[in-house]
C-alpha cells in the first residue's frame, strides 16, 4: 500500500492511498461470498451458486461491500503508520474499483492540534468585588415585601380600575356543562386566565354588581379547557380590593418567618454577600478562560465543535423536556440543526478551554485518584439525597466515573492558573460581563439522572 500525505491545515490531513491489486481481488472475493450466503439464487443451495454468477448479478452490493472494507481498512493502517491522532474522516473522493487492478481513494483526517501551551501565568483578569451593596440588599428585601402583600378593601372609589383585585363567584357554563364554579375568586383587570379580554368585562363595573354575558374565547386562550369556547358567563362581583406593600419592620419579618427586623435583614445580607461569591468567582471563571483563549492560538478541529454543539443542544432539550414534556415531539431535523448552527461559537470556545486545561494538566502533572472520585460521588449523593450505592451505579454507565475524573482535573487546573494570575478586584457595575457560559460538570443532574 502506498501513502502520500498532505497537510491542508494543522487540523486536517489528506491521505492519498493506492491498495495493490491482491488486496484489491481479495476484498472483492470477501464481498461475494458474503453476499452469496444472503441472497437465494434460482436452482442453487444458500452459498453453492457459482461465484462468477454472484458477481455478475449482484455488482453494485459486492462493489460497494468491497469499498467499504478497502477503505475502511487501509485509512485506519494508514493513519496508524503516520501516527495521527485522528478525530474524523471525510471528503472521501474513491476511484474506480476493477478486479485485478489496483484501488486509489483518498480521505481527509481531521485530527488534535498539536498544543505547546505556555502562557498561563500572570494572566491578567478582573473580578467583581464581593459586596452587600445596599441596591442588592433593598431588591431582596423588596422581594419579601411583594411576597408577603396584604389585601385591603377599596375604599376610596367603588369602580373598577387597573390594578384592583376583585372578589367575585364566577359560573361559566357552555349549554347545560358547567365549565367551572368558583366562589371568592380574585379577579384582576387585564391578568385572569379565567375571563377573556376582561379589560373590556370588568374596567369601570361598579362593585358590588352582577354580570351575566354570552362570551366567545379566542382559539389560542392560555386556559386549553376554555379556549375557541362559546360561554355563558356569570359574575357576581363582591368585593373590591387592592395589594398593600408592609413596611420594612418587626411585622414584615413575622410575616416571612423572622423573629424580628434585624435578623431578617442579616439573613438577606448573607444570601446577596453569597449571591455575590458566586457571580464573581463565575466571572472570574469566564475571564481567566478569555484570557486562555486570547494568549493561546490555535486551530480547532470541525468535528469537535460540531460533536460538542450537538451535546450541548441535547442537554438543553432535556432541561427543557423537564417542564415541557412534549418538546421532542415537535422537533423537526430542521429545528435541531439550526440550534446546532447557533450553538457553534459556544461549543467553539468549549473545545478549546477544553484542549488547552488539558494540556496544562498534562504540563503540571494534575490528575485525580479512585478516592478523590469516591468523594465526588459522596458530595453528589448528599446534594441529590440519593445513595451512594445508586449513584455510583449511574455514573458506571456511558463512561461516567472517567467524566468525573476529567472534571476534578479540569477543576483542579483552573484553580492552580487563577492561582499563578494578576487579579484586579474592581466595581461589580464596571465590569462587562456578556458571556453566556454555563460551565458544564458531568454531575450538574445526578439527583435528575439518579432518580430514574
Amino acid at each position: 500500500m502506498q501513502v502520500v500525505l498532505e497537510d491542508i491545515s494543522s487540523v486536517v490531513k489528506k491521505l492519498a492511498i493506492e491498495v495493490e491489486a491482491e488486496k484489491v481481488t481479495a476484498a472483492i472475493s470477501k464481498a461475494a461470498k458474503e453476499v452469496s450466503n444472503q441472497v437465494s439464487v434460482p436452482g442453487f443451495r444458500a452459498g453453492k451458486a457459482p461465484i462468477s454468477m454472484i458477481e455478475k448479478r449482484y455488482w453494485n452490493d459486492i462493489k460497494r461491500r468491497a469499498e467499504e472494507q478497502l477503505v475502511q481498512n487501509s485509512a485506519a493502517e494508514a493513519i496508524k503508520e503516520h501516527n495521527l491522532a485522528a478525530i474524523a474522516t471525510k471528503d472521501l473522493k474513491a476511484g474506480e474499483l476493477t478486479k485485478g487492478a489496483n484501488y486509489s481513494f483518498s480521505i481527509e483526517v481531521e485530527v488534535l492540534p498539536k498544543l505547546e501551551i505556555n502562557n498561563y501565568s500572570g494572566l491578567k483578569v478582573k473580578k467583581p468585588r464581593v459586596e452587600a451593596s445596599e441596591e442588592a440588599v433593598g431588591r431582596a428585601l423588596d422581594n419579601i415585601r411583594q411576597a408577603n402583600k396584604n389585601l385591603v378593601p377599596v375604599t376610596d372609589h367603588n369602580k373598577i380600575i387597573a390594578g384592583d383585585l376583585v372578589v367575585a363567584d364566577l359560573h361559566i357554563t357552555e349549554g347545560e356543562k358547567v365549565v367551572t364554579d368558583q366562589f371568592g375568586v380574585r379577579l384582576e383587570v387585564g391578568k385572569s386566565h379565567l375571563l377573556p379580554d376582561n379589560d373590556a368585562l370588568l374596567n369601570d363595573r361598579e362593585v358590588p354588581s352582577k354580570l351575566d354575558e354570552e362570551v366567545t374565547y379566542p382559539a389560542d386562550f392560555e386556559n386549553k379547557l376554555l379556549a375557541g369556547k362559546k360561554v355563558r358567563v356569570e359574575l357576581d362581583l363582591k368585593e373590591l380590593k387592592k395589594e398593600e406593600l408592609m413596611e420594612l419592620g418587626d411585622d414584615l419579618a413575622a410575616a416571612a418567618g423572622y423573629e424580628n427586623f434585624a435578623e431578617m435583614k442579616a439573613k438577606v445580607e448573607k444570601e446577596v454577600l453569597d449571591q455575590a461569591a458566586k457571580e464573581s468567582e463565575k466571572v472570574l471563571n469566564d475571564n481567566i478562560e478569555s484570557a486562555l483563549i486570547a494568549a493561546n492560538s490555535f486551530e480547532v478541529p470541525e468535528a469537535l465543535v460540531r460533536d460538542r454543539a450537538g451535546h450541548n443542544v441535547s442537554r438543553m432539550l432535556e432541561q427543557f423536556a423537564a417542564y415541557m414534556p412534549n418538546i421532542k415531539q415537535n422537533l423537526t431535523m430542521e429545528l435541531v440543526e439550526n440550534m446546532i448552527e447557533r450553538n457553534l461559537p459556544i461549543a467553539e470556545r468549549d473545545v478549546r478551554i477544553s484542549l488547552i486545561v488539558s494540556e496544562i494538566a498534562k504540563k503540571e502533572n494534575i490528575n485525580a485518584t479512585d478516592e478523590d472520585v469516591n468523594a465526588e460521588l459522596e458530595n453528589i449523593a448528599k446534594e441529590s439525597a440519593q445513595p451512594v450505592a445508586k449513584v455510583r451505579s449511574y455514573f458506571e454507565k456511558d463512561n461516567g466515573l472517567e467524566k468525573i475524573k476529567s472534571s476534578i482535573v479540569s477543576k483542579r487546573t483552573l484553580e492552580l492558573i487563577i492561582s499563578k494570575a494578576e487579579i484586579e478586584e474592581v466595581d461589580p457595575a464596571s465590569i462587562e460581563h456578556d458571556h453566556d457560559h454555563d460551565h458544564e460538570h458531568d454531575h450538574d443532574h445526578a439527583e435528575d439522572s439518579a432518580d430514574k
